[in-house]
């Protein structure tokens, strides 16, 4: 008693700040001991149960070794066995004459080709790619010398026409003859907003590939402002320049700058993720933008970004 005492009269000697903290650190360690306790009888129970888990583990793996061989015919099988059984079994060689710009997936396999290669080779002609000799073939990503000599003996290409050439036929024999389609005569112009695949294809040294990629731009852009826009299409021939023009009175397609996040703004061709993410932050931080001037204040644009971007702008 005269030492509990003791400890009383020294407790109230103690500052309040000071008996806070220590009546704070009492209930913390006896939280501390608490948990332990609740700890340890936790995982008294949790290995026992481990225990009896185990046990049942093994019985079940004992009573599957002494379940009986599956004896079922074929036809007695569930469907979703069938199904399961025909995808993981290997599908027999069976090589044939095929060609590899009309061929599925099945008689690629068949083939021998292994399926990535066969996946490559479905991918490249969805892309528009087109197999015009057996070497081409070669050149699949993934494909082997093996594979490729094994199958080189039963390529047949069928006859493709051209980008550039109609089809027609031989009144004698019936077969397919190709005759070139006419070109625009000279002095001729296109009009770039308005033409379509088949009138680009006239222009010399437009084939297909090219009529495509332009028409796809114009999309992307929304619409020419000028024929030197389309230089900007990879690879094309400068020299096909000179057979298109831009009409005064065709309007493009405009984007909002004050409307629209960052993937929407990005999907013109003369704006980058950078220069989107400064239009966003500039709304945010300043509000609308009022015109392209204001864009010159941004580091992300060039005198010349600005140039080009500004007839697709509105605000």
């Amino acid at each position: 008693m005269k030492n509990l005492k003791l400890v009383k009269d020294k407790f109230f000697l103690l500052t309040k700040a000071d008996r806070r903290v220590l009546v704070f650190l009492s209930a913390a360690l006896c939280m501390a001991t608490a948990v332990l306790v609740y700890c340890t009888f936790h995982r008294t129970q949790y290995d026992e149960k481990a225990s009896m888990t185990s046990d049942e583990i093994k019985s079940f793996i004992a009573s599957l070794n002494e379940r009986p061989h599956d004896s079922r015919k074929w036809s007695e099988r569930l469907a979703y066995e069938r199904k399961e059984y025909a995808r993981n079994e290997p599908i027999p060689l069976n090589l044939h004459t095929f060609d590899p710009n009309s061929a599925d997936s099945i008689e690629l396999l068949q083939l021998g080709f292994p399926k990535y290669v066969a996946h490559n080779i479905l991918a490249y002609r969805r892309k528009g790619g087109m197999f015009r000799n057996p070497e081409k073939l070669s050149t699949v990503y993934g494909m082997t010398p093996e594979v490729f000599n094994r199958a080189k003996p039963y390529i047949s290409i069928a006859p493709q026409p051209s980008a550039e050439r109609a089809e027609s036929k031989d009144t004698a024999s019936g077969k397919p003859l190709y005759v070139p389609q006419p070109k625009l005569a000279k002095g001729t112009m296109v009009d770039l907003n308005a033409a379509d695949t088949t009138l680009l294809k006239k222009v010399p040294g437009i084939g297909s590939g090219y009529a495509k990629a332009i028409v796809r731009y114009r999309e992307q852009l929304g619409g020419f402002v000028s024929v030197s826009q389309i230089s900007e299409i990879k690879s094309i021939p400068s020299d096909a320049l000179a057979w298109f023009e831009v009409k005064p009175n065709h309007s493009v397609r405009k984007i909002d700058v004050n409307s629209g996040g960052v993937e929407k703004l990005t999907h013109h061709p003369y704006i980058n993720f950078y220069q989107a993410k400064a239009i966003v932050e500039y709304r945010r931080k300043r509000g609308d933008i009022k015109s392209v001037r204001q864009l010159g204040f941004m580091e992300q644009f060039s005198e010349a970004d600005i140039k080009r971007l500004a007839p697709y702008l509105k605000f």
